[in-house]
């Protein structure tokens, strides 16, 4: 899933399990671990907002403050990097095609074709 859901402030996101035909998520950029399924996308919606409603009437009881989640811009950008490092997971991607050479090698190598020329 692409678009991160929202509801109350929170963010979801989640995989399908194929082999299971569930969907599995959980509430993003907050330090505990709640998480919710579903068999479709509706339900998935209403999992994921009966998620946080259960974490924030959780915290209530406690007596405690939940964790605050990051904002909308930075939620955007979280969510960004995390589908481009889902995309790329798995593939073989070719980071560095070529070492360059630091200064010292550099000069070294110059310098020494140079004088045997």
């Amino acid at each position: 899933m692409n678009n991160p859901m929202k509801y109350k402030g929170y963010y979801g996101l989640c995989k399908l399990s194929v082999e299971n035909n569930i969907f599995h998520g959980k509430i993003e950029y907050i330090n505990d671990l709640v998480t919710y399924e579903a068999s479709t996308s509706v339900e998935l919606e209403a999992a994921f907002h009966d998620a946080v409603d259960d974490y924030l009437e959780t915290y209530g009881v406690l007596g405690k403050e939940p964790d605050k989640t990051m904002s909308d811009s930075f939620a955007e950008i979280f969510a960004g990097l995390s589908d481009a490092i889902n995309h790329t997971k798995g593939q073989a991607t070719k980071v560095i095609e070529h070492k360059p050479m630091n200064a010292r090698q550099d000069f070294h190598a110059q310098n020494y074709n140079s004088e045997n020329s």
